[in-house]
């Protein structure tokens, strides 16, 4: 997990008065008593094809959560930070809050797209400091990751091949990384075996080479910009083994 820039440019669609319609519908139910449900939410809109092509490219067409590869604009899943339908503070399902943010269903900052081994985890979980300011937007403090509005340096780390949130002085997990890690099961078993043959291969190659970190790291960017694909992966990897990993 990566901290993310955005595009601060909505997609088109997003922008569009079918949204705006999508938007009235849904606060009419809410208004007459009711609450909405998946049928209620269209997909074609949050998830069309400019949000999906302009989120995969924010996110260097990875998983925003778990950073596997997402190979396609059909490869991930569109991901609303703050879930659509209803809201939980642990991990009861009989704790759902409905109706959730159903007005940041085609918000552009609410969106994101994940794995869908890390979007079933995620769910309607998403936790609140103080559960008593939900919905006070201004004052919401959550307690899962949004790596597009934080880095996730400051509250997990690496150690070898799994995650760890930081510890206080004190030997107390810090809370965010605590249940990030845990609800999107950032240490699944999947992903632990390919952190460490990345990390070997790294080492490795670096090693065989007899060079520095800094000029093993360096050699690979311009490597990736010689061949014409994007630098940023390899760089944050580089960042990533680096800072998290100590060898």
């Amino acid at each position: 997990m990566i901290q993310l820039t955005k595009n601060p440019i909505i997609p088109a669609t997003l922008q569009s008065d079918a949204v705006s319609d999508e938007l009235e519908k849904l606060q009419a139910i809410v208004d007459n008593g009711g609450q909405p449900t998946y049928k209620d939410f269209k997909s074609n809109l949050y998830g069309s094809d400019d949000v999906r092509t302009q989120l995969l490219n924010d996110q260097h067409e990875k998983c925003i959560f778990c950073e596997c590869t997402l190979l396609d604009k059909e490869g991930g899943e569109v991901e609303h930070f703050r879930p659509k339908t209803g809201c939980r503070q642990n991990d009861s399902k009989g704790n759902t809050v409905k109706p959730a943010y159903h007005q940041q269903a085609y918000d552009w900052n609410n969106l994101s797209l994940s794995c869908h081994a890390c979007n079933r985890r995620k769910s309607t979980f998403f936790p609140l400091e103080n559960p008593a300011d939900r919905f006070n937007m201004k004052a919401e403090i959550p307690l899962l990751i949004n790596p597009y509005q934080e880095n996730p340096a400051d509250y997990i780390e690496f150690r070898q091949a799994k995650l760890f949130p930081h510890t206080d002085v004190d030997g107390s997990k810090d809370e965010k990384g605590h249940l990030t890690i845990k609800y999107l099961g950032l240490n699944r078993k999947d992903l632990v075996e390919k952190r460490r043959r990345a990390l070997n291969k790294f080492i490795n190659a670096m090693n065989r080479q007899n060079l520095s970190f800094d000029q093993f790291l360096q050699q690979e960017v311009q490597d990736e910009i010689n061949d014409g694909r994007p630098a940023e992966s390899i760089e944050h990897y580089g960042m990533f083994v680096n800072q998290k990993y100590k060898f």
